[in-house]
């Protein structure tokens, strides 16, 4: 911007500085956004340092669930966790509002990232790339057939229990490589 100096502009006393816009910057490129201090979360903090760490060191399965209000800071409280676990395998997804999309779209994301495989991808691929992942379970091959069809990558349909099992055989076998 240029800076211009106004002696008389109505409703304010004195000199005013007037900018005059020369460009515009798209805002998904050009200017980082700065990010806020973390403040006043030691202690959600700590309990999930904890939790990880007692899943770590007992190789045992631990969920824990944020739950607030738009805006409290949940994002920002698992980035600041991930910062200090930068080893640890993390997928995620995010649920569509009520009516937009598949219950399962969390899932199909989740297992994408798994499997190195984008919405792009042609499905026989991500199918391929599941059953590579679940190869060495000794009932991989039912487990990958399952989740392929639950998350509508090939053709069949499962019921709730088979798709639970599928998903559980999937994300077990990716937990016995590494914290997830």
């Amino acid at each position: 911007t240029e800076a211009v100096t106004l002696d008389d502009v109505r409703g304010f006393e004195g000199a005013v500085t007037a900018h005059r816009l020369i460009s515009l910057v798209d805002a998904n490129e050009g200017l980082p956004r700065p990010e806020p201090p973390f403040v006043n979360r030691a202690a959600e903090l700590r309990l999930l340092h904890e939790t990880y760490e007692s899943h770590v060191e007992a190789a045992r399965c631990r969920t824990l669930t944020l739950i607030g209000s738009a805006g409290l800071g949940k994002s920002r409280l698992v980035a600041e966790f991930l910062r200090r676990h930068p080893h640890a395998a993390v997928l995620h997804s995010r649920c569509p509002a009520y009516g937009e999309g598949s219950a399962l779209h969390p899932l199909r994301d989740v297992v994408g990232q798994a499997v190195g495989s984008s919405p792009e991808d042609d499905p026989a691929v991500t199918v391929g790339k599941i059953h590579e992942l679940l190869a060495d379970h000794p009932d991989g091959a039912l487990a990958a057939d399952g989740v392929a069809k639950a998350l509508g990558l090939s053709p069949g349909s499962t019921t709730q229990e088979e798709t639970a099992w599928s998903i559980r055989i999937c994300l077990e076998t990716l937990a016995r490589r590494g914290p997830l």
